[in-house]
């Protein structure tokens, strides 16, 4: 499966507890431009969810009383609770059919998907595009590739 890393994300680990500060947070979302993500992970590196940085953002600033809100949620592990409504919880693994894979990416609001490995640890993000597009890539060498 084609999977890219070609969105920005920062990675923060649940229940680490007044290990993360609002104002460093805000200089590195503000020092960041291109950043999409937030990747939320367990302390072993296993995926829980990406948090898109809109879901921080107000009238186009960061807001500092959300950036606290999320890095409470952090420590008190219940990110997804809190933000349930912005989260992207649902993943495929690379050992995922292309069709399955599909259907799943279709599902979701934002059209992409994110990639975990065997041990659950984030790998990318597949978009809808890239995944029809493989599909009919292997269709097409299915039926003869170039005649």
């Amino acid at each position: 499966m084609l999977v890219q890393r070609r969105y920005q994300m920062l990675s923060f680990a649940l229940e680490r507890v007044n290990y993360y500060d609002s104002e460093v947070v805000k200089i590195y979302l503000n020092n960041l431009p291109n950043l999409h993500y937030f990747i939320v992970e367990r302390l072993d590196s296993s995926f829980v969810c990406l948090l898109p940085i809109s879901s921080i953002r107000e009238h186009g600033e960061f807001n500092t009383e959300r950036i606290n809100r999320f890095i409470l949620a952090l420590e008190r592990g219940n990110v997804l609770p809190e933000f349930i409504d912005e989260a992207i919880v649902v993943s495929a693994r690379l050992d995922d059919t292309l069709i399955s894979v599909l259907k799943k990416v279709r599902l979701s609001r934002r059209h992409l998907l994110p990639i975990v490995s065997e041990n659950n640890i984030l790998i990318g993000i597949a978009t809808e595009g890239q995944i029809e597009k493989r599909i009919a890539e292997e269709v097409i060498a299915a039926y003869g590739g170039n005649s």
